[in-house]
């Protein structure tokens, strides 16, 4: 016996990404709401939030990761009041950006991440994930005086999620920056020097 055809007037029944998706829609709409609302950031923050949300959906992380990943700037550059995040998609996720946020109060950069990163680890993998994700991103244009951030994190987060391919996605773009910054550089010509060399390549 053969099972009844499903009734095309019924949805489909979602699967478990489509519903993250769902969310994550859900998310960005979110996310730029607050930014027209609160924010007077011209950075392109949501963009880059996209980016590290499709990042961690590409790495199978959860859901809870995905749209945390999604909204982890919105404190740092908003007024969204968190229990709306919490509200809309969970105390989990609202824990997760709290682990992700630097404390305002802290105005050195370098004791923000220095307080910021040992708390995020606490709150376990999932936040860690996070933080290692945005680090990575953070790396692109990082210049030798911003490495020992990123140095900082891994040295922490190695024993949670050293075996994680975002941390070891992380910590390769950290060697191969820091092997790029000590490789000594061309020494520039003079005016004079470089006459000669266009004057020889001429002969």
């Amino acid at each position: 016996m053969t099972s009844p055809p499903e009734n095309p007037l019924l949805p489909a029944p979602l699967t478990d990404q489509a519903r993250i998706d769902r969310d994550l829609d859900r998310a960005l709409r979110t996310l730029s709401f607050a930014f027209d609302m609160y924010s007077v950031n011209k950075e392109p923050v949501v963009l880059r939030s996209v980016e590290l949300a499709m990042l961690l959906r590409d790495l199978g992380y959860g859901r809870d990761v995905q749209v945390a990943g999604m909204l982890h700037d919105l404190l740092k550059h908003t007024m969204y009041p968190l229990h709306d995040i919490a509200h809309d998609f969970g105390d989990e996720v609202s824990v997760l950006i709290m682990a992700n946020t630097l404390d305002p109060a802290i105005e050195d950069a370098t004791e923000q991440y220095e307080e910021a990163f040992p708390r995020c680890v606490a709150w376990g993998e999932s936040a860690a994930v996070i933080m290692a994700a945005t680090l990575l991103q953070e790396t692109v244009g990082l210049e030798a005086a911003g490495m020992a951030k990123p140095r900082r994190f891994l040295a922490l987060s190695k024993p949670l999620i050293g075996d994680q391919s975002i941390w070891k996605r992380l910590f390769d773009r950290v060697e191969a920056l820091s092997r790029a910054y000590s490789t000594p550089q061309p020494k520039a010509l003079s005016s004079g020097e470089q006459g000669n060399l266009e004057h020889k390549e001429q002969a």
